[in-house]
């Protein structure tokens, strides 16, 4: 509770975090000895931090990469994550990077690698204020396609229950990585028992985002088997997504059948150049529905496919698109290429 990372150079051959390289309740074999390796971790953690921030971190790490943690499991529907009573800063010239090259790794803002439970501002906490990300470049090395570098987490695991609200991220913010790049979240899979994934009230503006391959998201780069994304009251602008399978909300949705939703949200001065890139979605398997939507002085290079979906994938579960309230301007000298 009330304090702040500082100033601190990490650099670690395994997972780094300003506060743990690894949090997690180690289980045990028969003949007691702990067990470190990934996947044999006991889920009876709980963590929250209260009004506590980070600046000025160099942290290096061959695995997973993150601000407070580098990877971390905490107990299912836990209340873990992060809450702030007051307005707390986070990045403050802050670099975080992960550097292996092949492995499915996680580079995040506040968490390389989360298992299970993680929540921002969780609103039955109690009151809570903004979280303001500023002045941090996460970077993540590795070229595996299930790799996930996000300006919160990067990779979300097993995410039994995902809810982020009142965050707001600058243009000093800048996000790299092959694939799974998202403002919020990398990659997010496998959730347990398919509970929703919940942001509301996020502002994401003017943010560096950079996918260098494919799978480029406002809010969530990659979402596969995984419970409905539900974002309220937020807002993407002033973006440039040149990858593959890129959109405001997220880059690409593999869940069949599982529906994304949209409600008071607004899009403006984004630049969507990627090929198979929308608006809203780049790929799209589920379903997409959006109430009191507006998008505005949106650009689009020559590969985008869609003003509102890059490409939506025919299959068993056909998506379905509706949106009942949508405001769409054109951005200048644009014309009009179909939903």
């Amino acid at each position: 509770t009330n304090f702040t990372t500082s100033g601190l150079t990490i650099k670690s051959p395994s997972s780094a975090g300003s506060l743990f390289g690894c949090a997690a309740s180690a289980n045990l074999s028969a003949d007691g000895t702990y067990l470190a390796k990934k996947g044999t971790e006991l889920t009876n953690m709980t963590m929250r931090l209260v009004n506590c921030g980070f600046s000025k971190l160099n942290i290096t790490a061959d695995r997973d990469a993150g601000g407070f943690f580098g990877y971390l499991v905490t107990k299912p529907g836990s209340n873990s994550g992060v809450w702030n009573t007051e307005e707390t800063t986070y990045g403050g010239n802050s670099k975080i990077v992960s550097t292996i090259g092949s492995n499915a790794v996680g580079a995040g803002g506040f968490v390389g690698h989360a298992k299970n439970c993680f929540w921002i501002n969780e609103p039955t906490w109690g009151e809570h204020a903004s979280a303001v990300v500023s002045g941090l470049v996460v970077n993540n090395g590795s070229s595996a396609d299930n790799a996930g570098t996000g300006g919160l987490i990067g990779l979300f695991e097993n995410a039994n229950s995902c809810r982020i609200n009142a965050v707001t991220f600058s243009s000093s913010v800048s996000l790299t990585g092959d694939y799974r790049v998202g403002g919020l979240i990398g990659g997010n899979y496998d959730s347990s028992g398919k509970a929703a994934n919940i942001i509301d009230s996020v502002r994401v503006d003017g943010v560096k985002l950079s996918a260098n391959k494919a799978y480029l998201g406002g809010f969530v780069g990659c979402i596969s088997k995984s419970g409905p994304l539900r974002v309220s009251n937020s807002t993407v602008a002033g973006v440039v997504f040149d990858a593959r399978n890129g959109g405001a909300v997220v880059g690409y949705s593999a869940t069949s059948g599982v529906e994304t939703s949209i409600t008071n949200c607004r899009f403006e001065n984004n630049s969507i150049n990627g090929a198979l890139s929308g608006s809203l979605v780049g790929y799209l398997s589920g379903n997409l529905f959006g109430t009191n939507v507006l998008i505005r002085s949106n650009t689009f290079g020559t590969n985008a496919k869609g003003l509102l979906v890059g490409f939506a994938i025919a299959n068993s579960n056909n998506p379905t698109v509706r949106i009942a309230g949508l405001d769409y301007q054109l951005g200048k000298d644009q014309v009009d290429t179909g939903l």
